[in-house]
């Protein structure tokens, strides 16, 4: 590192230092949503229960009409389509759009989870290797221009209605033994914090600091348990509390769909990650993403905890029930048309007709709703349609702020120039 006047060095150490810890912390103890779901093994319920979870976790829609792709949507996503859905012009595009440097043109393959990967049995890149091994020359130049035709006709809604088995999907699920938290940083930090840390935020409340709150009656005061008062409102308004079933729904397509999915998202790489970037996502194109979330969200925990914070800042943090399933679909689409078209007739074709998940003992129950969680595009299906909501609270935040009604983050002339003539170039272009 190089050195600087003595202060300067003290502070950088510090920071590399307080980077360094937070980094470790984060890798030693962080551990994914699938991983830690696997930990608590499959859930394998009876028939009856299956059924119950099934209803409850992949729901069916609820918005007024048919949420499956209208006529509309499909002309818009021949415009948006590679090769504006013309098939050998699509082929053209693709392959010139996955062509690597140094290499011949071509639609880029891509490799499943292998055996050693957590997740149900079902078909791995094993599978398919052994596929290719077992081949002559010319039946692996033949099935590779299958499967180039049908990543082409999946990538421009162009496939026939006799390929819709493979939107069906085995649905299994995994014990969730308690809530996942946020990697190193969750809010009993916080409170441990508050408890031990002195200051006025940690000094007994005495009887003086307590105003009486409610209605007085004559010669005394209305009081009651918290504890027997939830009870108390549930037995007035006949409302009953339903306990969540403990378990995650995951849905377990095709080898067939998960691999043209992924290759499809392998052209798309460049588009996405200026896509998420955009809507200010951590972590985007990086191995790992949601460590650099966990990452930074300790290291501001820290500033705060040493008092180095300039100003306060808001944290929100939300942890929606079933997200994944709960998004309807004429959102994801209209939230993928926006942000990235090229995907939109795939999102069409999935949506073009009811599905269905299937389990063992259990009769096949439709599905015409949420982003599957399980499916190579759902957390790209899911991220655009909550990125949509959260641009859109953001413009409005930014406007009372470029109006004077909120002040910027930084009270910086210079940072604060600049952000006013990123909004104005936004407002410009929205306009466009």
């Amino acid at each position: 590192m190089m050195r600087t006047a003595g202060g300067d060095t003290a502070i950088l150490d510090d920071e590399e230092r307080r980077g360094r810890r937070a980094r470790e912390q984060t890798a030693a103890g962080a551990r994914s949503k699938a991983v830690k779901g696997l930990v608590g093994g499959v859930a394998p319920g009876d028939p009856e229960a299956r059924q119950q979870w099934t209803t409850r976790l992949i729901p069916r829609s609820e918005v007024r009409g048919d949420p499956c792709t209208r006529e509309a949507e499909r002309a818009a996503a021949q415009d948006c389509a590679w090769g504006k859905g013309d098939m050998r012009q699509a082929r053209k595009e693709m392959r010139e759009a996955g062509k690597r440097p140094g290499s011949h043109a071509g639609i880029p393959v891509v490799k499943l989870a292998p055996w050693s990967a957590p997740g149900p049995s079902g078909d791995r890149q094993e599978h398919v290797d052994d596929m290719y091994r077992g081949c002559t020359p010319g039946q692996r130049r033949r099935l590779n221009r299958v499967l180039d035709e049908l990543t082409v006709r999946w990538a421009i809604n162009a496939l026939p209605p006799t390929c819709r088995w493979m939107m069906n999907t085995h649905a299994l699920f995994l014990r969730k033994e308690r809530e996942p938290t946020s990697k190193e940083f969750d809010d009993d930090e916080w409170i441990q914090w508050l408890l031990e840390g002195g200051d006025e935020w940690s000094q007994p409340v005495t009887d003086a600091d307590v105003e009486a709150v409610g209605p007085e009656a004559e010669g005394g005061s209305q009081s009651m348990d918290v504890d027997s008062a939830a009870p108390a409102a549930v037995a007035a308004t006949g409302a009953a509390t339903e306990e969540p079933p403990k378990v995650r729904p995951i849905q377990m397509g095709e080898w067939l769909r998960r691999w043209v999915s992924r290759r499809n998202l392998a052209l798309n790489k460049a588009d996405i990650e200026k896509v998420t970037v955009a809507m200010r996502q951590l972590g985007v194109g990086t191995a790992g993403g949601a460590e650099a979330l966990a990452l930074f969200q300790q290291v501001v925990y820290e500033l705060w905890k040493e008092g180095r914070l300039e100003r306060p800042l808001a944290r929100v943090k939300i942890d929606e029930t079933n997200c994944f399933g709960r998004l309807e679909w004429p959102a994801i689409r209209r939230a993928v048309y926006e942000a990235l078209p090229r995907h939109f007739p795939v999102i069409c074709w999935k949506h073009a007709a009811v599905s269905h998940v299937k389990q063992r003992d259990v009769g096949p129950m439709p599905k015409d709703q949420g982003a599957e969680q399980g499916d190579v595009d759902g957390p790209l299906e899911c991220s655009l349609t909550l990125g949509e909501v959260s641009s859109s609270a953001r413009a409005e935040v930014h406007g009372q702020q470029r109006r004077g009604e909120l002040p910027w983050s930084s009270s910086a002339p210079e940072a604060t120039s600049a952000a006013e003539r990123e909004f104005d170039a936004r407002a410009v272009r929205h306009a466009e």
